[in-house]
């Protein structure tokens, strides 16, 4: 899978950014694009499993091409990438979960209600 190590590369030269921060962008990416395109809402968290395979995915891929170059799969790393794909979408599942912070229907009262 030397094409998509090359294409990884290919981002990181373009974008000028990091790798984590990358990793980052791309687990927001699929994060909201999933929830977008099958209607879900963040605080479900059913795009959390497709942003996991992603990331195992990456580095998987990963994890062959070190092995197939440097003899070393480099599992600590990838261990850490993992956590970093994954923080933020977690993250803003907690939030929209759990907290006020989206506003969602249910965590806000309505005009309708009435303090009693």
């Amino acid at each position: 899978m030397q094409w998509l190590y090359d294409l990884k590369l290919l981002a990181v030269d373009f974008t000028g950014l990091e790798k984590d921060a990358l990793h980052i962008y791309i687990a927001l990416l699929v994060f909201v694009a999933v929830n977008m395109l099958f209607g879900w809402k963040a605080r479900d968290g059913k795009a959390l499993p497709l942003v996991l395979i992603v990331a195992i995915a990456n580095e998987l891929s990963d994890i062959r091409y070190n092995l197939r170059i440097e003899h070393t799969p480099y599992f600590a790393e990838s261990v850490h990438d993992i956590a970093n794909t994954m923080f933020v979408p977690v993250l803003l599942f907690i939030l929209a979960r759990w907290t006020r912070v989206f506003g969602g229907k249910d965590s806000m009262p309505s005009g309708d209600e009435t303090e009693v």
